[in-house]
């Protein structure tokens, strides 16, 4: 927990972004500081962690590792000094003819067309079972003419049953489909 604090500590006082890497490896640090502080109180896990962590960074910004870096970096600008006029000059004309096109990959979006179609009938059966149920109950509650009262409690008894049919149909086919 210490060292996890001293990383977010340290990121916050810089206005630094970590990494997702980063972050997990300090989640799996502190999980372990803190398995390990159950097992002994006294355990100060960065103060073992330090030397392994400045080996490692010493090691990596290395002369041995850094010249091989500086010969691709400059590789890669000689490259890009070279090739960049001819490609704005390209793009630049396109732009100028209007024969710039940008393709656009709607594949996943036909993809998801079907499932948002199944999502949306799901919805607008749920959407109609509660209105024909608070609908039954209103009409049970204000409208009871004497001479229908047996035929309104058969017709709202089988709304009812149906109504419940259907939703448990609905229920059965989300938790089916998940």
């Amino acid at each position: 927990m210490q060292v996890n604090r001293a990383i977010m500590g340290l990121a916050m006082r810089y206005n630094m972004q970590l990494p997702n890497e980063l972050v997990l490896i300090a989640r799996a640090i502190a999980i372990s500081e803190g398995t390990g502080m159950m097992l002994y109180r006294g355990l100060r896990m960065i103060e073992y962690a330090v030397p392994y962590v400045r080996n490692s960074w010493m090691a990596e910004q290395s002369i041995d590792n850094l010249f091989p870096r500086i010969r691709q970096t400059t590789i890669d600008g000689v490259e890009l000094g070279v090739e960049l006029p001819r490609r704005l000059t390209h793009l630049l004309g396109q732009l100028e003819r209007g024969q710039l096109e940008f393709n656009i990959n709607v594949d996943r979006i036909r993809e998801l067309l079907p499932v948002l179609q199944h999502m949306t009938n799901r919805l607008v059966i749920a959407i109609l079972l509660a209105g024909t149920i608070v609908a039954l109950g209103l009409v049970m509650v204000v409208y009871q003419p004497a001479q229908w009262q047996r035929l309104g409690e058969i017709i709202f008894a089988f709304a009812l049953v149906v109504s419940f049919s259907f939703g448990l149909w609905l229920v059965w086919g989300m938790i089916r489909g998940r």
